[in-house]
């Protein structure tokens, strides 16, 4: 990959992934062959496969180009002196986790994947992971081929972090205290939150959209847990739930949310 340098600009990332969808669409063949093999031996004809890589294709650029793009936005922001980490959750953002016939597990990691972190890379950040599973699976499974070891390369395990068991301890009975609790624990001037991201309504009623669920409130609270980590630093993370949208920009957290729905979510055919 020859781009070291990124503008936060639409059709730059339009040039961006003109360059670069070759070579995923060649990984998406590699990783997908025999599946979709089996996919024609069951009775799907050539145009539903073509529509289904097409598909996925169009998935592979919403994920590479709006990582790019808010990097660059943050870099903007705040200067690019400021050294930069990309934290990465694993399943259904990175790759998806399968269970193969002998019970062992692999994990299959998004064909645009390589091509983006050794684009990060290039540009001098740092990478990491923000995931569920432990730190001790993430760290043996970068030495394991079938999991995370063909990007070890581009990981620094300085930044690997999974929340503990209730991480957050919030409890609340409403809308209203969650966001009151949200913001007393991550919120503030200096907080990891921006307090005007939280809480809202649709149609009249609290917009669950709107409100970090227990997953959230637990990534957050190993977010604020490894702020000693972050100091003087410019935070990105990449996840597939909804609390990169709460980030607070202005103290150097900057998020990318690929929710349910959104054409940045990685799954298997």
């Amino acid at each position: 990959m020859q781009e070291e340098n990124f503008s936060h600009n639409k059709n730059d990332a339009s040039v961006f992934w003109d360059g670069t969808k070759a070579e995923v669409q060649k990984n998406l063949h590699v990783l997908f062959q025999d599946r979709f093999e089996r996919m024609r031996k069951t009775g799907y004809d050539e145009a539903e496969i073509q529509e289904i890589m097409e598909n996925m294709l169009s998935r592979e650029r919403s994920f590479l180009t709006r990582i790019l793009l808010q990097i660059e936005h943050a870099r903007t922001e705040h200067g690019e002196g400021r050294e930069l980490i990309v934290l990465f959750d694993i399943d259904e953002t990175i790759g998806a986790g399968e269970i193969l016939e002998d019970n062992t597990v692999r994990t299959i990691l998004r064909p645009s994947l390589i091509p983006l972190l050794q684009t990060i890379t290039a540009q001098g950040a740092k990478i990491g992971f923000i995931s569920t599973r432990s730190v001790e699976a993430m760290q043996k499974q970068l030495g394991e081929a079938q999991n995370l070891a063909p990007i070890r390369q581009y990981i620094d395990k300085n930044y690997i972090y999974s929340p503990g068991r209730n991480e957050s301890s919030i409890s609340f009975r409403s809308y209203e205290e969650l966001a009151a609790a949200c913001k007393q624990k991550f919120g503030g001037a200096i907080g990891i939150i921006d307090d005007s991201r939280i809480g809202g309504e649709k149609d009249g009623d609290p917009d669950p959209d709107a409100y970090p669920d227990s997953g959230d409130l637990d990534k957050l609270a190993v977010l604020e847990r490894a702020r000693p980590d972050f100091e003087e630093k410019i935070i990105v993370v990449v996840d597939d739930i909804k609390y990169p949208k709460f980030l607070n920009n202005k103290n150097g957290f900057y998020g990318v949310p690929l929710q349910e729905g959104d054409e940045g979510r990685f799954f298997k055919p």
